[in-house]
């Protein structure tokens, strides 16, 4: 399992676990500490542990989606990340959509600006 640990804890959080990716600095700590490291994840136990199918429509899924304020930002985060026109080009239909019901013209778009070069 590929990550960015940040801290011990967050290692051991993930004792149980078969294979882990971690930083040379934080093998370093955790050969130093000779404390109890108690196994917290065990397979038998998760697969003995479904949780229930959820049949979900449209209507559904969005409310349960909304509901989920860090789920929503999450979503939003990562459509903005995908394609960083996607936000400018979403307001572009928008506007020409506007435009067009009211017979003006759709004001055009600037590029975005670009970072100058160092």
């Amino acid at each position: 399992m590929g990550a960015s640990f940040r801290n011990q804890g967050e290692i051991e959080a993930l004792a149980g676990c078969d294979r882990l990716t971690i930083s040379p600095q934080l093998l370093e700590e955790l050969s130093r500490d000779m404390g109890d490291l108690p196994r917290r994840l065990d397979s038998s136990a998760a697969a003995s542990n479904v949780p229930a199918k959820l049949s979900l429509d449209e209507k559904s899924f969005r409310f349960m989606l909304n509901e989920d304020a860090m789920a929503t930002e999450k979503a939003r985060r990562r459509d903005q990340g995908f394609c960083p026109g996607f936000a400018r080009a979403a307001r572009a239909g928008v506007e020409a959509a506007a435009g067009s019901r009211l017979g003006a013209a759709a004001k055009p778009i600037a590029p975005a600006p670009r970072p100058a070069p160092n």
